[in-house]
This record gives structure tokens, sequence and C-alpha cells, in this order.
């Protein structure tokens, strides 16, 4: 996926011509990359992060980057479209979920981007 592709990925998830949404995530290597290099960078803000079931929720502190957050999910929803995205502003609180049991999976490794804050922060 060139940057480009990046830029413009701020459309809900998308299904295929079926209306059936992928269960894999479409971005090439590179892309994986730097989409991980964004999630290293928000979990410098991380507060709390629990799971309840097929939802994942995370509380961010004060210092949340709005604007990276808002770019990993347009990214999200256009490369991974079996997530769903909830996002309370006020409380800077994130809902994550899945439109499939079978990608249930992808909220451990979601979780897991999360954890993992850039080297030196």
């Amino acid at each position: 996926m060139t940057a480009k592709t990046e830029a413009h990925a701020a459309t809900p998830g998308r299904a295929d011509a079926d209306g059936v949404r992928s269960l894999r995530c479409s971005l090439d290597a590179p892309g994986m990359r730097r989409q991980r290099a964004r999630y290293r960078g928000l979990a410098r803000s991380l507060r709390q992060m629990s799971r309840h079931g097929d939802r994942l929720v995370v509380d961010f502190a004060p210092d949340l980057d709005r604007r990276a957050l808002e770019q990993v999910l347009a990214l999200e929803r256009e490369c991974c479209p079996f997530f769903c995205f909830s996002f309370d502003p006020h409380l800077r609180r994130l809902h994550v979920s899945v439109y499939e049991s079978a990608a249930t999976p992808a909220l451990e490794a979601l979780a897991s981007l999360l954890s993992q804050p850039e080297p030196g922060a």
C-alpha cells in the first residue's frame, strides 16, 4: 500500500463484491511497518486497556495525539474491515470490537501493538 493510499483511507470498513468483510489485513509489509510505528506512538498515551469478551477498551491519557489516533483508525477501517471502532473524545476511550467472531484473535494483535511504546518513550 502506498503512502497515497494510506492518506485516503478514511472510509468505513469495506466489504467485497458479495458484501462479505475480509478477515485479513490488506496492508503490505512496508504499510504494516508504518502502521506499527503509529501504534507505538499512541502507546505512549495508553492509560489503561482491558478486554471484555469480544471488545477491547482502551483509555488514553490527556496527552493523546488525536490526529495520530484518527490516522490509525482511518487506515484500520480501510485495511482491516473486520474491526469496529468507537471513540469517546471526552473520556479519551476507544472501544474496539469485530464484526465476526472469527476475527476475535485480531483484538489481541491490536492490544499487543498498543502495549509496545516507542523505544525511549
